[in-house]
């Protein structure tokens, strides 16, 4: 990948559902900036690798690091000509597990940014079984699961008896072992890391302002959305299938943990507020 040394490149590591498309929405209103959430869904080479590339369950990172590679900086150098930015972000929930490793290597001398976006579990928990994932959707297509062969935590029970709050559960730890490895990836390599609570970027404008300020991004003449316009975006009015408790779902992350501690299993810890 030709790069310049004058670029930067923002990247987003969290678990869907988290607040990410609210977080490229305020990249999207500054000035130079090419700021994409998922591009995988408007990049067709991306469609051509798919059936081997985003089978998580199964295929090992490591058996397709030059597909992805050639793919992925291919994408972000044409999208940054295209729109003639000198700064790169996105906010993909798959950078932590499907792309970091081949982002961080081609950009291991660039200036990169990497936050570290955190929501309650029991929330992202509640969100994504509201809207159907292991029940009526496959999340094997996206998410790394305690069963996947790119795990980094160990599951607690047999494959047949995970339901899908098991999964889900497994793939919030997944997320929160790889933010761990790629901070001390990044620090190996002079990254910035920035840790960011969901809910303080919703609450106030001050907090988006702080993070923009950690980021190095110039804020004149920005446009952007006001943490109350997060309601509005796609992400937040999907059609639900499900209304999970929120009580339930705090209650099986608790059972969860505690069945981790009994096997003497070493998990991260999750965001609980």
């Amino acid at each position: 990948m030709n790069t310049h040394p004058g670029n930067k490149y923002i990247f987003c590591v969290s678990p869907g559902r988290s607040g990410t498309h609210y977080l490229h929405r305020i990249f999207s209103g500054l000035h130079g900036v090419c700021a994409v959430h998922e591009p995988e869904h408007q990049y067709p080479e991306y469609a051509k690798l798919k059936p081997r590339l985003w089978d998580l369950k199964h295929t090992s990172f490591r058996d397709n690091a030059a597909e992805r590679r050639t793919v992925k900086l291919a994408q972000i150098r044409d999208l940054m000509e295209k729109t003639h930015a000198r700064i790169y972000t996105e906010t993909n929930p798959l950078f932590s597990t499907l792309w970091h490793d081949v982002i961080l290597d081609a950009l291991h001398d660039q200036d990169v940014t990497v936050i570290i976006l955190r929501r309650s579990a029991p929330a992202v928990l509640k969100s994504l079984l509201d809207l159907g994932w292991f029940q009526t959707k496959d999340g094997n297509r996206w998410m790394v699961t305690a069963y996947s062969v790119n795990s980094l935590v160990q599951h607690v029970k047999r494959e047949p008896e995970a339901d899908a709050t098991d999964l889900i559960i497994g793939y919030l730890l997944n997320v929160e072992a790889y933010a761990r490895r790629i901070t001390k990836l990044c620090e190996a390599r002079g990254h910035s890391v920035i840790e960011l609570s969901s809910s303080a970027l919703f609450r106030n404008m001050d907090s988006v302002h702080q993070m923009l300020g950690q980021c190095g991004l110039i804020q004149e003449n920005a446009q952007m959305e006001t943490p109350g316009s997060a309601g509005q975006n796609k992400q937040t009015i999907r059609e639900k299938a499900f209304n999970t408790p929120l009580e339930s779902c705090e209650q099986r992350i608790s059972d969860y943990l505690t069945a981790c501690a009994a096997a003497h299993m070493e998990v991260p810890e999750l965001c609980m507020e």
